[in-house]
């Protein structure tokens, strides 16, 4: 009598948010060719693909302003993407993390024939904390750090609201919500390494749990991670949004606000990081000892080092996000609307009717030789 024929295999990759998520995504998607070469697949069926599913698992159309024509049925090709290759699939995206039950149960019945393997990706919860609160104020939040973990980094409750932090950041509610999906020893749990590691150490984290040899893929592939801001841009960001007063929703907001001004505008001046201060570190440190019992209790396994999801303490002289002194607040202000201007002027030449301009030069160019001189400046009284 034969052997019966192994399950295909799929490998579901939750998140959390904020853990890597984008580098490794976007380290799959660069290298599918690779992949398929050795028996993986991470499909595409259009852009953006993966965010879709998520968003119809988790019924979250209207939040992201999304048609449902287009969205629903996103996760249904992706797995008949994976069974019609044969090979193993990885499907990925931190939305996943949020899910509630309902969407659990959906991915069970759906993957019934397959043989589910679950990646949840992890960091510390400190570097968490600053990251959620930075996201939160891109999309349109402009609370202080302070209000944000006094509503926000309390103890996790049992059933944490959509939205929150807790949601999506407590690692326990979120495998035991997913556990249904597989077996516990089909469960992986891949820790990021701190700050100032081999940044490739987390693909080759992440390969390990795939069963991939991570020399396969070639990292230098992967897009760039989400732009971070620095502690003087989120500051005026906030600024920004309490000028804005709402008058930029869906999808203006996403397209000029975030995606722009945060991310491509913001993103290109320097200060310094946010640190999350010393009082809520020890307030999200007992947290991450519960974690560690779960997981050894359940028999998950751990690509990386447990410790490194405890909260590290903040360096010495690491200001309090919230410090940012009016210097800094206007310091890059010059070079913020100096790139603004140039937007607006490429956007002209881009313009039907009669405000349309000619097209920039490549690069700014010297003074034509018989263009007179510049004025000297004038004196300021002051």
């Amino acid at each position: 009598m034969s052997a019966p024929t192994p399950a295909q295999r799929l490998f579901l990759h939750v998140g959390l948010p904020k853990s890597g998520t984008t580098y490794l995504q976007g380290l799959l998607a660069n290298n599918r060719p690779a992949l398929k070469e050795n028996g993986f697949i991470y499909p595409f069926i259009r852009a953006e693909c993966m965010f879709h599913a998520a968003v119809e698992l988790r019924g979250l159309h209207g939040r992201w302003r999304l048609d449902r024509d287009v969205v629903d049925g996103t996760w249904q090709k992706l797995l008949d993407r994976i069974r019609g290759f044969g090979g193993t699939g990885i499907i990925s995206h931190e939305l996943f993390a949020g899910a509630r039950e309902d969407a659990v149960e959906r991915v069970v019945r759906d993957t019934r024939d397959l043989e589910v393997h679950l990646v949840v990706t992890a960091r510390d919860l400190t570097r968490q904390a600053s990251a959620f609160w930075q996201e939160a104020v891109k999309n349109g939040n402009p609370w202080s750090f302070a209000e944000f973990a006094d509503r926000m980094l309390t103890e996790p409750p049992p059933v944490a609201e959509e939205g929150t932090f807790w949601r999506q950041q407590d690692l326990g509610a979120v495998l035991r919500r997913w556990a249904p999906v597989a077996a516990p020893e089909h469960v992986h749990l891949v820790t990021v390494p701190r700050t100032g590691g081999d940044r490739t150490a987390l693909w080759r984290r992440f390969a390990d749990a795939l069963g991939l040899d991570p020399a396969a893929l070639d990292p230098g592939l992967a897009r760039s991670a989400n732009e971070s801001l620095g502690t003087a841009e989120i500051a005026l960001l906030r600024q920004v949004l309490l000028a804005l007063d709402g008058r930029l929703r869906e999808p203006h907001y996403a397209h000029v606000v975030k995606r722009f001004f945060s991310q491509r505008v913001l993103s290109q001046f320097e200060s310094a990081r946010p640190v999350t201060p010393e009082d809520v570190r020890l307030r999200l440190d007992a947290v991450v000892e519960g974690w560690a019992a779960l997981v050894a209790e359940r028999g998950h396994r751990v690509h990386g080092d447990l410790d490194e999801l405890r909260p590290a303490a903040a360096p010495a002289g690491a200001p309090d996000p919230d410090d940012v002194r009016p210097e800094e607040l206007v310091a890059n202000v010059p070079g913020i609307i100096a790139e603004m201007l140039v937007e607006i002027a490429t956007l002209r030449t881009q313009v039907e009717g009669p405000k349309r301009l000619p097209p920039l030069p490549d690069a700014p160019s010297a003074a034509a030789p018989d263009a007179p001189p510049a004025a000297a400046p004038t004196p300021d009284p002051a």
